[in-house]
């Protein structure tokens, strides 16, 4: 059995593990001068996927944990941070033009 405390730091330490990755993206559109800043921040889907892609990482924890496999803390920051950013990078590879020829 998972001790309870144990479980939710790791949870935890995944979820702040993948708010990191999107604070950098954060101050990344912050630092491009080519995009405006108050049009990129005002949108709300913007903000509602920095707090709720996290949730991402914390789920792939707790699969980790149901599965009886033991994680430390520097795991579940490792697997808040890349479960995230696996799934931005799947959706930066789909082509935006796509022909049927």
């Amino acid at each position: 059995m998972i001790n309870f405390i144990t479980s939710n730091q790791n949870l935890f330490f995944a979820y702040f593990g993948a708010l990191g990755l999107n604070i950098i993206d954060f101050f990344e559109i912050c630092g491009d001068k080519k995009k405006n800043i108050i049009i990129s921040l005002n949108i709300g889907l913007y903000w509602a996927k920095f707090f709720i892609l996290p949730f991402i990482g914390v789920f792939v924890v707790l699969m980790y944990q149901c599965s009886d496999v033991r994680l430390n803390p520097v795991l579940s920051v490792n697997i808040g941070l890349s479960a995230p950013a696996i799934l931005k990078s799947f959706s930066k590879a789909i082509p935006k033009n796509i022909s049927a020829d």
